[in-house]
């Protein structure tokens, strides 16, 4: 990681929320608006790709035994596991954005941007953001699950029981905005990103 100290530090926007809050929504829609500014980091999963999916271009899938294989090499930064599946962001994916010249913007979970601060701000970043995306209630977000599809009634429960630590953690994060608007809320993270480039 030393070897990436002499680029210059962008600042790192991390974008987090519980299950089907809207966060994979609200970067589009920032890199939609801001792409000139900002590059969106890819990170790793050990689930199978969903319909339409593309490895490298939405995640990097490493299903089966493969991810836990890159864990014992130290292949990433940071990573976590969500309702039984591993998730991370590659050390090589870092280099990637530290060398666009853009500034990254991170989704990852929770523990992800405990990690994140930990390892990487202090000695990689002039500053992370991280901006959390409150559901608007357990209601709104069990029918947003179920027209995603494929989501059983015991993942619901499992994300809801989920969302309700992530709910009791939402301190920790220097910005916290409300999701029950979208374009309300986008003008909202987009005055923070603005703000802090």
């Amino acid at each position: 990681m030393a070897v990436l100290s002499h680029l210059k530090k962008p600042t790192i926007f991390v974008v987090a929320a519980p299950s089907a809050t809207g966060k994979t929504t609200m970067v589009e829609m920032l890199l939609n608006t801001m792409g000139d500014k900002l590059v969106r980091a890819i990170t790793a999963t050990s689930r199978p790709p969903r319909e339409g999916e593309v490895h490298g271009e939405h995640y990097y899938f490493y299903p089966g035994g493969e991810f836990e294989r890159k864990i014992k090499e130290d292949f990433f930064i940071e990573y976590v596991n969500v309702h039984g599946k591993n998730y991370g962001l590659p050390k090589h994916e870092l280099e990637r954005l530290l060398s666009s010249g853009k500034s990254p913007v991170l989704v990852i979970e929770l523990e992800g941007i405990l990690s994140i601060r930990e390892k990487v701000s202090k000695d990689l970043y002039s500053k992370v953001v991280d901006i959390f995306l409150l559901p608007p209630s357990e209601e709104e977000l069990v029918r947003r699950m179920k027209k995603r599809g494929a989501v059983s009634e015991e993942e619901i429960k499992t994300r809801l029981e989920t969302m309700r630590v992530e709910m009791q953690n939402k301190d920790k994060f220097s910005h916290q905005v409300l999701n029950d608007d979208l374009d309300k809320a986008f003008q909202e993270v987009l005055r923070i990103v603005e703000s802090n480039l």
